[in-house]
């Protein structure tokens, strides 16, 4: 049983996962998790009512991908920071239910996290981005990288190329409920939702926790969940499940595109931004 210190932990599983689910809170420990039922994009997809209800007519993403799987991945993770809030305690962890360990999970460098940020203005931690290896950058102007191979964890550099992923992070009060009103209707995914925003985002070197998905692409000295990638179920993405090639975008099969527009897309209390599309759907 794993315990980050950093309070409770909250695991977005689909019902229709349950190996999933059981990977998860073996390795979490069910005494200290809250299972949260995720939004199954599968059962919603070509409800109107419901997209008109929850999705903005006009999103952003930096690669130009859209789907009623993202919208519902977002939305589950909005599940997740209510009933964070509504618990009344101070921080918590998050994660999807593809998590597993990864050969880097180091309590102590989590641990110095915990400590090292405590009067700091954070408002979210990574413990795992899709790449391995996770940038980082000087706190004190945000922007110089950390080339100390000595330095075991620092801010976190947003908005790069082949980071986006939200299967584990931790939240303060402050920043849950920030995320959660922001979130009035879906108008980003929840990776890149989570950093846009005004307050500090810091991260270890390496991921301390990955998807099954990127555990496939592993060399094979390290193979302990073999098991879970032998059913392809646990291993794919359902974010993009119902996602179809437009020009050089991937828009969902029953999502009306009325307009595209690239551009840089910045945030003004976080001082920074990406590179990406503004898409414009007819709802």
């Amino acid at each position: 049983m794993i315990k980050t210190g950093f309070g409770r932990n909250y695991v977005i599983n689909l019902k229709r996962h349950p190996n999933r689910l059981k990977t998860a809170l073996e390795l979490l420990g069910e005494e200290n998790t809250t299972v949260i039922e995720g939004v199954d994009g599968y059962e919603l997809e070509g409800n109107k009512e419901w997209l008109r209800e929850n999705m903005s007519n006009v999103v952003r993403d930096p690669n130009g991908w859209w789907t009623i799987g993202i919208v519902a991945c977002s939305l589950s993770h909005k599940k997740a920071w209510k009933a964070f809030l509504d618990s009344g305690e101070p921080t918590a962890c998050f994660f999807e239910d593809d998590i597993i360990a990864s050969p880097h999970l180091n309590f102590d460098v989590i641990e110095e996290i915990r400590d090292g940020i405590d009067d700091l203005n954070w408002g979210c931690v990574f413990l795992g981005k899709y790449d391995e290896r996770i940038r980082l950058v000087n706190p004190q102007n945000k922007i110089m990288p950390v080339r100390d191979e000595n330095k075991t964890w620092s801010m976190y550099k947003r908005f790069q190329k082949n980071q986006y992923a939200a299967h584990a992070y931790v939240l303060n009060r402050k920043s849950a409920q920030w995320y959660y009103d922001k979130m009035d209707k879906v108008s980003l995914a929840a990776d890149v939702h989570l950093e846009w925003c005004p307050f500090d985002i810091f991260a270890p070197r390496y991921n301390m926790f990955e998807q099954i998905k990127r555990h496939t692409q592993r060399l094979p000295e390290y193979y302990p969940y073999d098991h879970l990638i032998k059913d392809p179920e646990n291993a794919i993405s359902h974010t993009v499940w119902d996602g179809e090639l437009n020009d050089d975008l991937l828009i969902g099969a029953s999502l009306n595109l009325v307009k595209k527009e690239f551009g840089s897309w910045r945030m003004g209390p976080a001082k920074a931004g990406f590179d990406g599309y503004k898409l414009t759907f007819d709802l």
